[in-house]
């Protein structure tokens, strides 16, 4: 009957742990303004689609990776008051210490009628082991035209592997900061062992009438 109830105990003890153990890898955050997790975004109406696009940049600024990141984006209206909650995630699933990672979301214009500003926190993550993204950005430059933003350049390989189904896309600041992001280029299904290649990210929210004073091109392979 003791050994039963050691057994038991030590049991329990055993699945605390475990408990523990995962509990300490998972972080939830109350706001977006925590220093180690900085949060930046923007707005944009568009009447004819009938959407309002959130979008905005994450930055790990922890000196550990992390991953799985979710968001809340909140609308309120005039009076400050919640007209609707939307959960979102963000393009990389590992932000390494140091790196940022863009976000967008399309809400229809009808679902926040009469909406005057949203904010938008980090509502949860886990931690995670980090590793180098096994390629670099060799150039990058913006195009403005009168109804979109391309940002091209190349990027090239420093692993001894093959990368496969690399996720690149670009986030753009005027001298204010923050503006805007691209949607990711997907078309990279691979890319060989030190070899270079050319990409190309599109936004239509942004154009020629927007000042870009710079560019950032991150991404990460989905399979490295």
């Amino acid at each position: 009957m003791v050994i039963k109830r050691n057994c038991l105990l030590i049991g329990k003890l055993l699945l605390l742990a475990l408990l523990i153990s995962f509990l300490s890898n998972f972080v939830v955050l109350k706001g977006a303004s925590q220093d180690d997790i900085v949060v930046n975004h923007e707005e944009y109406v568009n009447p004819r689609l009938g959407s309002i696009f959130v979008v905005g940049e994450v930055i790990n600024n922890r000196d550990s990776a992390i991953r799985d990141v979710k968001l809340t984006v909140t609308f309120f209206n005039s009076m400050s008051e919640i007209i609707k909650k939307y959960n979102s995630t963000v393009f990389l699933e590992v932000i390494p210490p140091g790196r940022r990672s863009a976000f967008k979301l399309s809400v229809p214009i009808e679902e926040v009628e009469g909406y005057k500003y949203c904010e938008v926190e980090v509502s949860s993550y886990m931690t995670s082991d980090s590793k180098p993204p096994g390629f670099y950005i060799t150039s990058a430059r913006a195009i403005l035209y009168e109804n979109r933003t391309e940002v091209i350049g190349s990027i090239r390989s420093t692993v001894p592997d093959t990368l496969r189904c690399l996720n690149i896309f670009a986030l753009l600041y005027t001298e204010d900061g923050f503006i805007g992001v691209t949607d990711s280029d997907l078309t990279i299904i691979k890319l060989d062992p030190y070899e270079t290649t050319g990409f190309k990210c599109i936004t239509w929210l942004i154009n020629a009438t927007t000042d870009v004073k710079k560019v950032i091109v991150t991404g990460e392979s989905l399979d490295y």
